[in-house]
């Protein structure tokens, strides 16, 4: 049992320690050696600015109405912790990691937990930050697995460099974000038990470097649920080799949507059926939104036929397929018709695709990087790549020797 002293009891049936005052609490740097054993009821509970755990590890704990989470940063910060073998039951939200406002929780792992009853999260952010945080191996029922909303001051959640592994989910999204930012999470391997559910599932956030990847779902991939109030925008980022049950790879389905997609690759998404593998929307009559730059959709499929996009987006007013590129493209004027992106199963291009160098210039791309972390604009100076390729990635020059011949 860790050394953490009892700051305060009034809540100590619930917590194994609350601390108001702006303690430092430091465990090993391994923190397997400093085990909390909760006793079937919640772990600390930070509630200062000051207050910061590290170098611990959460087991036996119990997230019901009668108690708390592993862990719940209201106030301050945490780093390298583990939560590990838990139960999450109960009939409230009650998650097993709380990030409050403008707290963090930083290099943790959530690992083996298991959720036998609706209502119970993973790991909830309320306008604080997850950063470089696994999740893994957790199973979860009817409430969403992984949660972030903004708070009530204000406050967007925040999610960065997050691996989210091994899921399994039923009855609802692994990952659930509104009013949040997620920049540079990987969800590969996780897998929707129930029919009609989604991945993930976003309303007026942002997706930025980011990696869906070799998930199943019986629903959709990514859902953008939003009317006419933000929308959500993704970019730079690569959805592919997914497998679905129904519906499109992205999904933007409701009634004045808005959806924005930059330098994303979408690529060899199955569904078993629907109007698209690739992409899908609904028809104009609703006003969706969606504008696309940059962007690769190829190799989708349909049972055994590619279709890429829906043909509902030929009835849209408000479309923009703007330099992008995929085998449908003829039916839109302002996209490129590129049969073969002559992409790598990796999704990265070949020398000779004709997505290379031609990207339309975007207000990031000076300064900014594909996928991998390579500049996206190399040297225009010299014609090195110096376009802007389609997609996540960016294809690097070729190195040798210039020969001039006079």
């Amino acid at each position: 049992y860790a050394d953490v002293p009892q700051t305060d009891d009034s809540t100590a049936q619930d917590w194994q320690a609350v601390d108001r005052r702006g303690l430092v609490i430091e465990g090993p740097a391994d923190p397997s050696l400093a085990v909390i054993d909760c006793g079937g009821k919640g772990g600390i509970r930070l509630e200062s600015k000051a207050s910061f755990l590290s170098g611990v590890t959460f087991r036996n704990f119990l997230t019901t109405k009668g108690s708390g989470p592993a862990l719940s940063v209201v106030s301050g910060a945490a780093s390298n912790v583990v939560c590990d073998a838990g139960l999450l039951t109960g009939t409230v939200n009650q998650p097993c990691v709380y990030v409050g406002d403008v707290s963090l929780v930083t290099d943790a792992v959530i690992e083996n937990l298991n959720g036998t009853v609706s209502g119970c999260k993973v790991a909830n952010v309320v306008g604080g930050t997850l950063r470089r945080t696994t999740v893994r191996n957790c199973t979860a029922t009817a409430s969403a697995m992984i949660t972030g909303d903004a708070s009530s001051g204000g406050s967007r959640a925040k999610f960065e460099d997050c691996v989210f592994t091994g899921n399994t989910q039923s009855g609802s999204s692994i990952f659930s974000i509104n009013r949040t930012d997620a920049t540079g999470c990987k969800l590969g391997h996780n897998t929707i038990t129930s029919k009609g559910y989604e991945l993930v599932w976003t309303q007026e956030s942002t997706l930025t470097d980011c990696a869906l990847t070799n998930n199943t779902a019986k629903g959709t991939l990514l859902v953008n649920t939003v009317w006419g109030s933000g929308g959500t925008r993704i970019k730079n980022s690569l959805i592919a080799h997914n497998d679905n049950g129904s519906w499109a790879a992205v999904f933007n389905p409701y009634t004045s949507s808005r959806m924005w997609l930059e330098n994303c690759t979408i690529a060899w998404n199955k569904s078993t059926s629907g109007a698209a593998g690739g992409l899908d929307g609904v028809a104009d009559s609703y006003d969706s939104f969606i504008d696309i730059k940059n962007t690769i959709v190829a190799g989708n499929t349909v049972g055994s036929k590619v279709i890429d996009t829906s043909a509902k987006h030929k009835t849209y007013n408000n479309r923009r397929f703007t330099y992008s590129a995929f085998a449908e493209a003829a039916k839109y004027p302002d996209a490129h018709n590129v049969a073969d992106p002559l992409m790598k199963k990796n999704c990265k291009l070949k020398r000779l695709s004709p997505c290379r160098d031609t990207g339309t210039p975007l207000s990031w791309h000076e300064g900014g990087h594909d996928l991998d972390g390579n500049p996206r604009i190399i040297d225009s100076k010299l014609n090195l790549g110096g376009g802007v390729d389609m997609g996540c990635y960016e294809c690097p020059p070729g190195t040798g020797a210039l020969l001039f011949v006079r």
